[in-house]
């Protein structure tokens, strides 16, 4: 089983246009078919074929005339005779009323991913010759674009949504406009929801998914910024959050690959990847809720609680999280690149446990921590904002433990001018 599984996420990690693997297994004289996709695995009743030899001849017939669609192949993407790493991608998008193509090779990837189940989120360098489908008049053949693909959970509110409602506030707000993501175009493959096949067969489950593709303007990331530029592009991303978060907008996933610049716009700060926002007054998705970048997810989340839903999201986690993001950067990044065996790489886990209890560890162990050279200046920041909310963790859970009130939650702005204050001791003036 172990093997068939492994076999299965080289099929679903090969290619972007792979919409699901289909294994045969055999235990003994008894064959059993398992389908694959980012929703889980199936697997169907054994047929003996000593002595059911007719029904397994119908399951070897009814695979002969299976079609590509039906193998796995996701309608739209045409893919290349002679380079098995090229494909045209094809679709119309709303509210255009021609065809947007776009050029892919699989060997241009910004992010990667294996496995079986989740987002499998994949980034890409691409092409396209296409008119903006935004109605703007010009081509996209002068553009860097980049194109993100990803199983988005159905019971989420779309992330084309969420930016647009990102792009209103922006109209309204100064510390939005400019640091958003340029979304040109997006489009949902249901016809290959995971949704379909267990719709067939019957079987309930809590999230489906589907394949997204979403065109952007290309960013840059922030990691490749340092000194003035750097400490600049992270607080502007600090303060889009805030407003952001204020306008009903929030993010969730805050991570060092979150926090972007735009070459094209004055290297402004752009906070970027919002299929794990939330729309405040939209019911949270119905399977897990905890949901963010593990190494950089406030400790309160890391529980179990946090991962069966029990634990309300709040605005000073994802502040956590920026903090978390800061000594990663300033202990683990020089000039652009990742240094070699740099520390908190035991954050790398995912088990919500484990890297609680590696992150709780590390309060002990961060005095032994080095920065580089290019961040050593920002490290007394880093530190110290990770120490508030440890300290209101500490003082809430001590109550708990002696039977008094808790510490109610702290607001919003009260979050901030912490933040401000933190900052103002080891001697920065940062506008928040």
């Amino acid at each position: 089983m172990v093997q068939s599984a492994l076999y299965a996420a080289e099929r679903l990690s090969h290619a972007i246009w792979i919409s699901h693997a289909i294994n045969l297994v055999i235990v003994d004289e008894v064959a059993y078919v398992w389908w694959y996709d980012n929703e889980g695995a199936i697997q169907s009743y054994g047929i003996d074929f000593i002595e059911d030899l007719p029904h397994f001849l119908v399951l070897l017939l009814c695979l002969e005339r299976f079609t590509v669609k039906d193998w796995g192949v996701v309608p739209g993407f045409k893919i290349s005779g002679q380079e098995a790493n090229r494909c045209l991608l094809s679709f119309r998008p709303p509210p255009s009323d021609v065809d947007i193509e776009i050029n892919i090779n699989l060997t241009n990837n910004i992010r990667a991913h294996f496995g079986i189940g989740g987002r499998a989120t994949r980034v890409l360098h691409v092409t396209s010759q296409s008119m903006d489908p935004r109605g703007i008049y010009k081509s996209l053949e002068d553009k860097e674009l980049v194109l993100k693909v990803y199983w988005a959970e159905e019971s989420r509110a779309g992330e084309a949504e969420i930016i647009e409602k990102a792009l209103q506030i922006a109209q309204q707000n100064d510390d939005v406009n400019g640091h958003l993501p340029d979304l040109i175009c997006s489009h949902d493959f249901d016809e290959c929801s995971t949704k379909v096949i267990r719709k067939a067969f019957g079987i309930e489950t809590k999230s489906h998914r589907v394949l997204r593709v979403m065109l952007f303007r290309r960013l840059y990331p922030i990691t490749d910024l340092v000194g003035e530029k750097f400490w600049k592009a992270f607080w502007e991303c600090f303060r889009c959050h805030y407003h952001l978060w204020l306008g009903g907008v929030e993010h969730n996933d805050i991570s060092v690959n979150n926090l972007m610049y735009d070459k094209l716009n004055g290297d402004l700060g752009v906070l970027n990847d919002y299929d794990l926002a939330h729309l405040e007054g939209r019911s949270r998705p119905s399977g897990t809720k905890c949901t963010g970048t593990m190494p950089f997810m406030a400790l309160d989340l890391l529980t179990k609680e946090a991962w069966e839903g029990k634990i309300a999201r709040l605005y000073r986690h994802d502040c956590e999280s920026f903090a978390w993001v800061l000594l990663w950067i300033c202990c683990r990044y020089d000039d652009g690149e990742e240094i070699r065996n740099a520390p908190l790489g035991e954050l790398k886990t995912h088990d919500y446990w484990d890297c609680f209890v590696k992150k709780f560890s590390i309060f002990r162990t961060i005095a032994e921590i080095t920065p580089t050279a290019l961040y050593e200046r920002f490290w007394p920041a880093a530190r110290s904002l990770l120490i508030w909310p440890q300290s209101h963790r500490f003082d809430r859970d001590l109550r708990r433990a002696m039977e008094r009130d808790a510490t109610s939650e702290p607001e919003i702005d009260e979050v901030v001018n912490t933040c401000r204050k933190v900052l103002e001791t080891e001697g920065f003036d940062v506008m928040l």
